[in-house]
């Protein structure tokens, strides 16, 4: 878990591989594996090291097809770093990189698209809790109840209008005992 800036610390044993996984809900995960293996017992002891990585995540895309195209290339880390004993020093496995680098490119495109579709999915959005606001405002609590729904299919993670439909709810079924 992190800060509220999204920064973590965290010490490594030596001779332990790692995978750092980097997520959020209703976002994809990236990983990045970290290996000590190379550092010794007693290197371990006064080694310290600060590591800055800016990893981006996006927004999971709602299409199966581009959930399976991201997720296969997700499968593996988007990064290695290692202990490099001659350097003395954590470096980033440049061979690995390269490997990935066709199926980064791809997903660079991937995420593209999958911003498109999350840009027109966010005013779709916007627009029914616009649309569910009014009505509320109005006391049209059904038509409220409506928007409100297709802004909770829309992101269905999000909490507000959850709590909107609860509360026409209460509203309507108060209204049909009054």
């Amino acid at each position: 878990s992190t800060n509220s800036a999204g920064k973590f610390n965290f010490n490594l044993e030596p001779n332990v591989d790692y995978t750092l996984s980097i997520s959020r809900q209703g976002f994809i995960t990236k990983k990045r594996s970290i290996s000590t293996m190379s550092i010794s017992d007693e290197l371990a002891k006064e080694f310290s090291k600060t590591l800055k990585a800016d990893v981006e995540i996006f927004e999971m895309p709602k299409e199966p097809a581009l959930q399976s195209q991201i997720n296969s290339i997700l499968s593996q880390p988007v990064g290695r770093l290692y202990f490099d004993p001659v350097k003395g020093d954590v470096i980033n496995d440049e061979s690995y990189a390269a490997s990935m680098a066709s199926a980064l490119e791809r997903l660079k495109k991937l995420q593209e698209e999958a911003d498109k579709k999350a840009e027109e999915e966010n005013a779709k959005y916007k627009e029914a809790i616009k649309a569910g606001d009014d009505a509320f405002n109005h006391k049209d609590y059904a038509a409220a109840k409506t928007a409100y729904t297709t802004a909770s299919s829309i992101k269905t993670f999000e909490q507000y209008p959850k709590d909107k439909i609860a509360e026409c709810d209460k509203l309507i079924k108060d209204a049909a005992n009054a």
